[in-house]
């Protein structure tokens, strides 16, 4: 972000910084915590939270961010020059995020572990600039996105397969 900001002190240069948070959704594979519970919870294991559950995350799906970058594309007269926070502007925990996986997995076992203290406190990024300057609104609440990523995982998830597992070619 500071090199986007100091290459926008060139003349004719032009830019926007957009900022997603926690990111999710089909073919997004990064290693963040939805994608670790899931692929917990589709092979039988337990899904682990570091901590108490109660650290939060802007989760937002890889739809929303899209859609935010498309309005910032197409309104170059409100975006140039711009910060924006493109996410579902709505903080969750992770103990809740760990529930709603587990609805789909009732078998999987929700466990606890030391929270590692040199993880960064997270909460809501504001959206509300966005929303005025570029009409975006988030419309994937996490219940809806992770229903869609749960489901894209369990369309080609070979059964029996373990934790070793990567994305076939044909989705990536």
């Amino acid at each position: 972000e500071n090199m986007v900001a100091a290459i926008a002190q060139h003349p004719g240069l032009n830019t926007t910084i957009v900022r997603p948070c926690a990111l999710y959704g089909p073919r997004c594979i990064s290693g963040r915590v939805i994608q670790k519970f899931i692929e917990a919870a589709i092979t039988g294991g337990d899904i682990n939270i570091q901590g108490d559950g109660k650290d939060k995350e802007d989760f937002t799906f890889i739809e929303d961010l899209i859609d935010g970058v498309v309005k910032v594309i197409n309104q170059p007269e409100n975006s140039i020059g711009e910060i924006f926070n493109i996410t579902a502007g709505e903080a969750r925990s992770i103990g809740e995020l760990a529930t709603l996986v587990k609805s789909h997995f009732p078998e999987t076992v929700i466990t606890y572990s030391e929270r590692d203290k040199m993880k960064p406190m997270r909460g809501t990024l504001s959206v509300e600039k966005a929303k005025r300057l570029l009409g975006y609104s988030p419309n994937y609440p996490l219940e809806r996105g992770l229903e869609d990523y749960i489901g894209w995982y369990k369309s080609f998830w070979p059964k029996g397969m373990g934790k070793k597992w990567t994305v076939p070619d044909k989705v990536a």
